[in-house]
Parts: structure tokens; sequence; C-alpha cells
């Protein structure tokens, strides 16, 4: 009698701790705005709002080269699955981000005009295991969000080595400038119905033009510590490198006293550009 007791108060307990966790986990999910706005329906490659979403169709989109991969002697495009390692660089953070890309991942040509920039944006376990369609996102729904103080930074470098030390990192770019200050959107303004554009958040228009030189780049993304930002709970979705010579990234924390290490994680990014052939 007391084992069957003990064990219908460890059912009740473990049923009472799921329960728990699938309110926290729907309230994460977002399902409710997820409805709402149409992720949570079969991907039909149709824009659900027509008019709010708007693309310039004499700009190119063009995301990193996901086929790159070095085997020791030389680097060869072979298919390879992107890991899942996510990061909120779309806002909350109190973090200051020093992304490095070389060359032989970005799809971009010398002379390239970026005026804008997208996060992939993660999509959670169905994603990654069941092929989830783009256009249903109900692990990562779009949010409002606006920050006066979010910057976007860019630099050409002939050779970029990050390192521990902050203006270390910013001496070794020749053009380093502020290409966008302040971000602000709405849920319904994130991209539908246009592939690969789907897979990625807002488009973030820069207010300065950014030319590619055709040698490493350098981002630097500001997330400020700033009371008014809103609760993102969409992520983007980063991965991680095979050789250091591809890219790096390094975090410096504002609310922390340590700061990381130099990582060989990339945050996944697309440029809107503007290509003279």
């Amino acid at each position: 009698m007391i084992i069957k007791l003990i064990f219908t108060i460890l059912g009740i307990t473990l049923i009472s701790i799921l329960y728990k966790y699938l309110i926290q986990l729907i309230k994460y999910m977002n399902i409710p705005n997820a409805k709402n706005l149409g992720w949570g329906t079969k991907y039909n490659n149709k824009n659900p709002y027509p008019g709010i979403v708007k693309y310039d169709d004499n700009k190119d989109y063009v995301g990193l080269n996901y086929d790159l991969i070095f085997d020791g002697q030389e680097y060869s495009k072979i298919r390879r699955k992107k890991e899942n390692a996510m990061y909120n660089s779309l806002g909350s953070f109190k973090i200051i981000a020093h992304h490095k890309y070389s060359p032989k991942i970005l799809n971009l040509k010398k002379g390239d005009i970026i005026t804008g920039i997208q996060f992939r944006i993660a999509t959670g376990i169905k994603k990654i295991f069941l092929g989830e369609p783009s256009g249903n996102r109900k692990w990562s729904t779009p949010s409002n969000f606006e920050s006066t103080g979010y910057k976007i930074l860019l630099g050409n470098s002939k050779k970029i080595v990050l390192t521990k030390d902050y203006q270390s990192n910013i001496n070794q770019t020749d053009d380093f400038k502020l290409v966008k200050q302040g971000v602000k959107w709405e849920d319904k303004e994130w991209p539908f119905g246009k592939v690969p554009l789907n897979d990625f958040g807002p488009i973030l228009e820069f207010d300065q033009e950014f030319i590619y030189l055709g040698d490493d780049l350098f981002l630097e993304i500001y997330y400020p510590d700033q009371k008014s930002l809103e609760k993102v709970d969409t992520y983007a979705q980063g991965f991680t490198n095979f050789n250091d010579n591809l890219g790096e990234t390094k975090y410096y924390y504002i609310d922390k006293t340590t700061d990381s290490e130099i990582e060989k994680v990339m945050l996944d990014i697309q440029f809107e550009i503007i290509r003279k052939e």
C-alpha cells in the first residue's frame, strides 16, 4: 500500500512538472501569435500581408557559402550540415559582438554595395529533423522590436585576426563605420514567400551604404542595455566553423566584468546588395 502511494505521489509530481514545462514551452513558442500571423499554416509561398513586406528587385540578397569545408589542404565545395548553434542577435542581449568573415565563406564580390542585413532564423526541432518549411516557424515567432541604441558597424580588412582587445580589432579595419543606428520592426513585416528570403528575419536597411573590397569582412553588432527593449522570442542561427580562416566571434558583455574567449562560431547572415556586373 505504501509503495502504491509513493508511486502515485511520484506520478502526480511528474505530471505537474511536465504540465508546467509544457506551459512554459508554449509560452516560449508564442503559438497564439504564430497562428495569428499565419506561421502555423502550411507553407504556400504566398505573402499573407501584400503591400507590407516589399522587396527591391534591383537588389540581390547574398548569404554565406554553406558548402565550404577545409580538409587540411584545400577548400572543397561539398554538402555540409550546419550545426544548430543559436543566438539572440535581434535584441535584449546587453552585449557587443565582433564577427570576422573570410572571403572564402562570403558570397560577396569585390565592389558589391551592401545596403542591408538579415539574420537567419533558427526554427527549432522540426526544422532540424523534419525539414520544416521556412514559412512555418512556431518555434521562432516574429516579435515586435524597437531599439534606438542598437548599432551595426562594418569594416574591410586585408586580414582580421580577432583578439580579446576591443580596440585592437577595430584598428585592423581600413574603413570601420556605423551603417545602422536604431532598429524598429513589427511582426507582420517579416519576409514571406520569396525563397531564400523567408529563411531570414526582417531586412535591416542600412542608413549608409557599405562597399565590400574583397577581403575579410568585420561586423560589429551592439546590443545596448536599454530598458525600452521588448523581449524578443525570435532567435537567429549560427554554426561552428571547421577552420579558423573561415570566421570567428568575440563577445564583450556589457553587464559582466569578464568577457568570452575567441570562439569558432559564425552568425548566419545574409546581405542585401547592389551588384554592378
